[in-house]
């Protein structure tokens, strides 16, 4: 850990989002920055030092390297400099280093960035002043010295990974599934990731019946473990002073110490995983001190995220963009929010899997799941589950596969017309919630969303 940065030779890898905010507080610091990128050549800035960045470069004369999330530290020259004893650090350990302000770490596969802004915004509606950022919207470095009362921080597994010393007031691991295998190798390593946010963390919380599959073995030391499930009695902890909290599903409510903290029919955002999502935001909430009427204010007026279950426009079809669900477990959440004695759902897949096994879909193919539209380079594996799904539930489910986002939105809603006479008593719904990344076909899930969006609203049902 460095306090003072003074002519300290550092390098930054990556020159993106992250790359460009860690360069620029470096440089304040008077540190002497090199900023390394395979983009190098075609990048102009008269304000750092440009290098090309490959598998052969050399590390060797800084005193620790910033690596940007995008970036594989497991790259020959990375490793290599890690192996020779250099010091390889996230912007979130950088972060680590310099900060004072309250923080609180929110991670998992699916979920985090709703937790993060939801918890920002019942913060904020309280009268604090807190900053939400991380792995969503602004760098964790750019709040050093700022005017806080709490920062929240959305932290990603390749964030995490070369990252050592966050200290966080409170530490939230939301679930484990499936995710960035291609870039961890393996479930044992990406959950390692996730786990260093509880390594200097005073209070951990977990949810979604985590523990159970994956036994959190860095919490054994913090004083206050809290495990929040969806049933009569959600915490327990080494501390006596947690509170009684849990979601009453009879009563549709969050209960707390025998009270109604929330009403959930009142929230804006849908879905029973946004339930699981609105109590551990009601744990940390009251962890933080905040009254129950504040908590409840704040969640209910909350609009949730772009991109997310969001509701597009209704009509004969009614229309949903989920294209945050960048991997199966997320994709599966959406689909919990389906019912399907009401609802006959074209679902539009695909992209770039990341490697994940997609099995999980085949038992909501054909019971949730009428019709199916397949795009992008991993689209085939989803046309493979047809024929297990059939096996599985006898229910068939209409297959298109197509070339682009305008035709998978007129795809669907010649699907739509079909479903309408096979299921006439039925409500129409298409949604986008592709359970792979984007980056085959778009800049990005928040393009891919866009694109969708701006289909479907051309669309006259």
């Amino acid at each position: 850990m460095f306090q003072e940065l003074t002519k300290l030779k550092v390098a930054v890898v990556g020159y993106g989002v992250t790359g460009k905010a860690c360069s620029e507080f470096l440089k304040q610091r008077n540190a002497c920055v090199s900023v390394f990128d395979s983009r190098s050549q075609s990048i102009e800035s008269n304000d750092v030092r440009m290098c090309h960045f490959d598998e052969y470069t050399d590390f060797s004369d800084f005193e620790f390297v910033v690596v940007s999330p995008g970036i594989n530290p497991l790259l020959n020259s990375l490793a290599d400099y890690q192996a020779n004893g250099g010091l390889l650090i996230s912007e979130i350990e950088l972060f680590a280093w310099f900060n004072d302000i309250p923080t609180i770490g929110i991670t998992g596969s699916n979920g985090k960035s709703t937790v993060t802004e939801m918890l920002g915004h019942v913060l904020n509606s309280s009268g604090y002043k807190a900053a939400v950022g991380g792995n969503l919207g602004q760098s964790a470095i750019t709040f050093i010295d700022g005017a806080f009362d709490f920062i929240i921080l959305e932290l990603s597994s390749f964030q995490l990974q070369l990252t050592q010393s966050l200290n966080l007031r409170l530490a939230v691991l939301l679930n484990i599934s499936a995710d960035h295998l291609d870039r961890h190798g393996d479930m044992d390593s990406y959950l390692a990731c996730k786990q260093r946010i509880f390594s200097h963390a005073q209070t951990a919380i977990c949810i979604d019946n985590i523990e159970e599959s994956f036994p959190l073995k860095s919490t054994s030391e913090i004083e206050n473990f809290i495990i929040a499930t969806q049933s009569k009695s959600t915490t327990q902890s080494k501390s006596t002073e947690t509170p009684s909290l849990f979601i009453d599903e009879q009563e549709n409510t969050i209960e707390y110490k025998g009270r109604t903290l929330l009403k959930l029919e009142r929230l804006k955002v849908m879905g029973q995983h946004n339930h699981l999502n609105s109590l551990v935001c009601c744990a940390m909430a009251l962890k933080l001190g905040l009254q129950e009427d504040a908590i409840a204010k704040g969640l209910y007026s909350f609009n949730g995220l772009a991109h997310r279950t969001q509701l597009v426009k209704q009509g004969d079809i009614t229309w949903i963009n989920d294209s945050k669900a960048t991997n199966l477990g997320a994709t599966i959440a959406a689909l919990k929010g389906i019912d399907e004695r009401t609802t006959a759902l074209v679902l539009i897949v695909g992209g770039d899997a990341k490697g994940a096994d997609i099995q999980g879909l085949s038992e909501y193919i054909g019971s949730k799941i009428k019709g199916m539209v397949g795009m992008g380079k991993d689209a085939h594996l989803f046309e493979s589950l047809l024929p297990n799904s059939l096996s599985l539930n006898g229910l068939t489910c209409d297959y298109s596969y197509v070339n682009d986002m305008q035709a998978a939105v007129e795809q669907s809603v010649k699907m739509c017309e079909r479903l309408s006479q096979r299921f006439p008593d039925l409500n129409l719904v298409v949604m986008l919630s592709p359970a792979c990344a984007s980056i085959d076909m778009f800049a990005n899930y928040r393009a891919r969303g866009d694109a969708f969006i701006a289909a479907a609203l051309a669309q006259e049902a």
